[in-house]
């Protein structure tokens, strides 16, 4: 059990570490293509992928590095009419980072807990199941007792009969009679 949460602890840390490069490889690009072609939507990849497998805090993490390496990368003092504008700018992206991790965090809370309602569903109708057919069984046992019974009584005459008196079958005894 140690080694699952260890190998799991490696597993996060591989994540984080992965959407850490994949960001400051989407900000060299972004870099690389100039102003003029927005690279935002891209960084949303790895920060979901980090919010998803290791957590919001991380994922929060990496949407300021986010953030800061789009502001690195677009940052150009005349591109703007006030210096002011570019920090704006950065920080609506990382409001929109974050509401994103905040989502996928809440979608994962709910994926988990709909899980669990499932399984709990799916064991109640297992018992349901499983206790139907020992209650079949039980049915077919005593129809099949009623039916050596009736076959085995040879004095008294049986009738079935159906909701509207007719006769359905008879058991040896009923043939006697005639």
């Amino acid at each position: 059990m140690r080694l699952l949460a260890l190998t799991g602890r490696r597993f996060q840390a591989a994540v984080a570490l992965l959407g850490l490069a994949c960001v400051l490889g989407i900000g060299l690009l972004d870099y690389l293509t100039g102003l003029e072609i927005s690279f935002s939507v891209f960084y949303l990849a790895p920060i979901s992928l980090v919010a998803w497998f290791v957590g919001i805090s991380t994922g929060f993490l990496i949407s300021v590095c986010a953030a800061l390496t789009w502001l690195a990368a677009d940052w150009m003092p005349l591109h703007y009419s006030h210096p002011a504008i570019g920090y704006w700018n950065a920080g609506v992206i990382l409001s929109f980072f974050i509401i994103v991790c905040i989502l996928l965090s809440n979608l994962k809370v709910a994926k988990h807990g709909l899980e669990g309602q499932v399984r709990e569903k799916t064991a109640a109708l297992q018992s349901e199941i499983d206790e139907h057919k020992q209650t079949l069984q039980l049915l077919r046992d005593n129809e099949q007792q009623l039916r050596f019974l009736v076959e085995s009584v040879k004095n008294y005459a049986f009738f079935m009969l159906d909701a509207s008196g007719c006769v359905l079958s008879w058991n040896e005894g009923a043939q006697r009679l005639s």
